[in-house]
């Protein structure tokens, strides 16, 4: 990272040079960072460098950009955790666990207005998914607790630019990564309001953010759903119980409004009924003990919810769709907010000559058509 200072260069604290055609920012009497560097690991601490108006507070910010430097050369990266993490068994599944971390560590470094990398993301979401598929069932001895822990590094690093703009550049992703390897997830970089991903997921697939809410609200309880199918087909849902998070039935009913009428109008029409009425006479649980709208509206969820819940796959493929639904959801909606925040407070920046040369910034700017167009495309659910 540190340039070497040789004859002709410019003297002093926090100056700009050029050696062997690059540029480096002198941050101490015998430090210096590449720019290039600088820009791409700390693009926070670029701008304020020459954002500066005056010489004194350049210097002071050198001492910031070196600490940075300092925290990220002493901290491993994820792919070096992942090597040391236990040997490569010899196996095909291992080998595509290898290959979709090569595949996360180029992912990682395309940046996030980089008009290819939604369809990169997208291909790389999907083999994710199936190679999760395969963990789920692969025996003992071929280490998928491990294996699921790589995927989740690498997924990390692969979102490298979307966590960094995210966070304002305050998130080490190596660091998470290798958090992720050692199966510590305490460091959640981004946090969202349940109502803000539910919305989200409802805008991009009303019935499958119906299942996603009801799948992950039975986890979030303790419970596997496809467990309680034998449970809930003979004694019905007990939401309070299996599901609270969905309580009130009343606001679980408001937002899925539209998945759960298309649900009751098919099922009415499979089973020859007259209307809701004479259908809901005909279940064998969850009928409402009274026609009051409490009472109809609790009988509905709870029928809604039953329904989900004996449907889904005994292999738990539905259970883990629903999580993935929720954190690319959450992903969403915690850089849409980023990226407005950042939209209202963002100031122009004064750009200040360097000794030699005025270099360009390279700032990210995201206008409205990369904020929502750029993440749906990278976030969408295969």
């Amino acid at each position: 990272m540190s340039g070497p200072n040789g004859a002709g260069v410019s003297g002093g604290v926090s100056q700009v040079y050029t050696e062997e055609g690059e540029s480096w920012l002198r941050v101490s009497p015998g430090h210096s960072i590449s720019e290039r560097w600088l820009q791409e690991r700390a693009p926070d601490l670029y701008a304020q460098w020459w954002a500066a108006p005056s010489g004194a507070q350049r210097d002071q910010l050198a001492h910031v950009i070196e600490q940075r430097l300092d925290e990220l050369e002493a901290a491993p990266t994820w792919r070096q955790a992942a090597n040391a993490a236990g040997e490569r068994a010899d196996s095909a599944l291992v080998e595509r666990v290898s290959r979709y971390e090569d595949q996360a560590e180029r992912l990682g470094m395309i940046a996030i207005d980089d008009p290819t990398r939604p369809g990169e993301h997208l291909r790389f979401q999907h083999e994710g998914d199936r190679l999760r598929d395969e963990l789920a069932t692969a025996p003992i001895d071929a280490q998928p607790e491990l294996l699921t822990r790589r995927l989740e590094a690498a997924e990390l690093a692969a979102d490298r630019p979307v966590l960094e703009a995210a966070s304002g550049y305050t998130v080490q992703v190596d660091r998470l990564a290798v958090g992720a390897l050692a199966g510590n997830r305490s460091s959640e970089p981004m946090a969202v309001s349940a109502d803000a991903v539910r919305a989200e997921m409802i805008a991009e697939h009303p019935q499958a953010a119906l299942r996603a809410d009801v799948l992950t609200a039975v986890a979030a309880a303790g419970y596997d759903a496809p467990q309680l199918r034998g449970e809930v087909e003979r004694h019905g849902v007990d939401l309070a119980q299996i599901a609270p998070a969905l309580l009130p039935a009343s606001d679980f009913n408001q937002r899925h409004a539209a998945a759960i009428d298309a649900t009751l109008d098919r099922e009415i029409a499979a089973g020859g009924f007259d209307g809701l009425p004479s259908y809901m006479a005909a279940w064998r649980h969850a009928r409402p003990a009274t026609m009051s709208l409490h009472d109809t509206e609790r009988a509905i969820v709870e029928h809604v919810v039953a329904g989900v819940i004996t449907s889904s796959d005994p292999g738990g493929a539905d259970a883990r769709a629903a999580d993935r639904m929720w954190q690319r959801a959450a992903d969403r909606v915690a850089l849409r907010e980023w990226s407005a925040a950042h939209r209202e407070l963002e100031a122009p920046v004064d750009r200040v000559d360097g000794p030699e040369r005025q270099l360009e910034l390279g700032l990210m700017h995201f206008d409205d058509a990369v904020a929502e167009t750029g993440h749906d495309a990278e976030q969408e659910v295969g």
